[in-house]
């Protein structure tokens, strides 16, 4: 069945076949990345090279999810015959499909053994293993940012959990707190967020917000009036701390302090 696969693959891909020179053949595995072919990419790998199956499920994965364009630099190349080693320069765009939208940027010095099997080229091995494995996960990255909106509706006694989701390093987490516990001293902060940009790389994202507060006055009656309406883009900067994201900035800085109506 492979065998059979492959013969499809081969006709359509020619710089994946027999005498395609090796750096041909290395743009062809990236160009069959960008085009989605899922097939063309699994047969660019020798059935015997270590690591094979977690390599290609992330990639698998990274296909299913996104599109992933390339750039190369060829470093390196040496071997002869049967053989050539590879040290490139290899940079991806991974562009988000569906879900929560993202660009996200990797690069990395790759390794990569080719060997020649049949008359055509296969990678024997490659490194480093996970560099096709899909991006982080944006939903995580936005239901944090729901969190702290939820956490600044929900009043003075969820102040700490605010809080929780910013950097343990961040400077200005004092000064942030006393704004806060200000802006809401004055009614109920009604937060409602629009993500605008989303961009960085596997670590650390630059996410752009139109982020719109109101200032809620609640009545004897328990109906609420809008006292102030604050809009404005928020640019935050987020790191992966563990498995967590976490603030690291924002600007404007002076957002979240209190309004006077």
């Amino acid at each position: 069945m492979r065998k059979a696969l492959g013969v499809t693959v081969l006709a359509a891909w020619p710089l994946l076949g027999a005498g395609a020179p090796p750096a041909d053949f290395v743009l062809g595995v990236a160009k069959t990345l960008s085009t989605g072919d899922a097939a063309a990419f699994r047969e660019a790998f020798d059935p015997a090279m270590p690591g094979l199956k977690a390599l290609q499920r992330g990639a698998g994965a990274l296909i299913a999810q996104a599109q992933a364009e390339s750039r190369i630099g060829f470093d390196r190349m040496s071997g002869e015959g049967a053989e050539r080693l590879l040290e490139l320069d290899w940079a991806l765009d991974i562009t988000q499909r569906g879900g929560i939208p993202g660009l996200t940027h990797r690069a990395a010095k790759v390794r990569c053994r080719l060997a020649d099997r049949g008359g055509r080229w296969v990678i024997a091995s490659f490194e480093p293993a996970d560099f096709f494995a899909p991006p982080p996960d944006m939903g995580a990255l936005w239901d944090m940012f729901h969190e702290v909106a939820s956490a600044l509706n929900n009043g003075r006694d969820y102040v700490p959990q605010f809080l929780s989701f910013f950097d343990p390093a961040f400077a200005a987490k004092a000064h942030l707190e006393q704004a806060v516990r200000g802006a809401m001293a004055s009614g109920e902060l009604q937060p409602s967020l629009d993500l605008v940009t989303n961009e960085g790389d596997d670590r650390v994202r630059t996410v752009g917000i139109d982020w719109a507060m109101d200032l809620v006055e609640t009545n004897g009656n328990g109906s609420g009036v809008v006292k102030v309406r604050k809009n404005d883009r928020i640019t935050f900067r987020v790191a992966r701390i563990g498995k967590k994201w976490r603030i690291e900035s924002f600007e404007p800085a002076d957002f979240f302090q209190p309004v006077l109506p």
